[in-house]
């Protein structure tokens, strides 16, 4: 069973790059004819299961080839283009050797495609999808219940008092009506208390529980964090790490909070980034605010996210102690 859908897998690519009018096809054309036809020759000796040490070498070479023009400054068309080069070449990679004893490596490259190229890579479905089946398939006996979190009690959320900032900021005891919030509140910051309380996140799926996103997650799980109290400390950077040492890092509670290997006096945290891309479960525990959908004057160059939803989202999760400065968002979604 694990080899079948392995291998219907590896056919599915390959048939989707032999269809040179597809437009996923086409995309990776720009990247030059050589290019296309290496991953595609790649593609069919994986499914021969031929040369497997061979392919799997080649594919390397390829995502490192299309690592490196990602991240060399080209834009549009051809951006796009080694962005698809470099989601088939993991997936690819990860299918072509795949059983027990790289299964974790597979999930993490497949995490690295998620997290480089996201819905440019226009694999997110299939990316998904094959990493549950690699969990399922050799790694079921580190899964949790769907339910886990619910498992293990955890404590009421508790009263968080922040430290004021420089300027006043309008607190609100009631949401505004969405056309208050067009006419009265949209050009300045204000604060809702305990907005959120009944979401989801904070009631019967808890984000303070760790069995409960690991049960979301599974396995193996890789996701980009930031080291450093924030972004404008001295020797702040980003590193990937795997789901559960992250976890293990921050205060949840069902479990006891250890110290992270990447340094034993570094906060981590995970901001700007949208983790509901690797695990959309968690999009089902929040509640998206309607004013989100407000009509307001915006430049005349505005184009909105091309996603489904039209939006960007992100979350931010973290110890204690973690802060973000003050600051106003610019950005083509604004």
């Amino acid at each position: 069973m694990a080899s079948s859908w392995r291998l219907e897998s590896i056919n599915s690519l390959l048939e989707n790059l032999n269809d040179t009018k597809n437009p996923l096809t086409e995309a990776l054309l720009i990247c030059g004819r050589p290019t296309y036809e290496k991953l595609a020759t790649l593609a069919r000796q994986v499914l021969a299961q031929e040369a497997v040490r061979y392919s799997c070498s080649q594919l390397e070479i390829l995502i490192e080839e299309s690592r490196k023009s990602i991240t060399s400054h080209v834009t549009g068309k051809v951006l796009a283009g080694w962005m698809r080069v470099y989601t088939d070449s993991c997936l690819l990679r990860s299918l072509a050797d795949l059983g027990p004893h790289t299964a974790l490596e597979s999930i993490a490259r497949l995490d690295g495609a998620l997290i480089t190229c996201g819905i440019a890579g226009c694999r997110v479905d299939i990316i998904l999808s094959t990493i549950k089946q690699i969990q399922h398939t050799y790694l079921s006996s580190f899964s949790l219940l769907k339910n886990a979190g619910s498992a293990h009690p955890v404590h009421p959320e508790p009263q968080i008092y922040l430290d004021s900032c420089g300027a006043e900021i309008l607190v609100l005891d009631d949401p505004p009506s969405l056309h208050s919030f067009q006419t009265m509140f949209s050009n300045e910051p204000f604060l809702i208390r305990r907005y959120a309380r009944d979401w989801p996140a904070l009631v019967e799926h808890p984000w303070r529980s760790a069995a409960y996103l690991k049960s979301v997650s599974g396995p193996g799980r890789v996701v980009p964090v930031e080291v450093g109290v924030d972004y404008t400390a001295q020797g702040w950077t980003q590193v990937l790490m795997g789901w559960d040492e992250f976890l293990a890092c921050i205060d949840l509670d069902d479990q006891m909070t250890l110290s992270n290997s990447t340094s034993e006096t570094s906060t981590v945290y995970l901001a700007q980034h949208d983790l509901s891309l690797q695990f959309p479960e968690l999009l089902a525990d929040m509640v998206i605010p309607d004013y989100v959908y407000a009509l307001l004057d915006t430049p005349c160059t505005y184009q909105p996210p091309g996603n489904d939803e039209r939006l960007v989202t992100s979350m931010w999760l973290g110890p204690k102690g973690t802060i973000s400065p003050a600051h106003t968002v610019r950005g083509p979604f604004e």
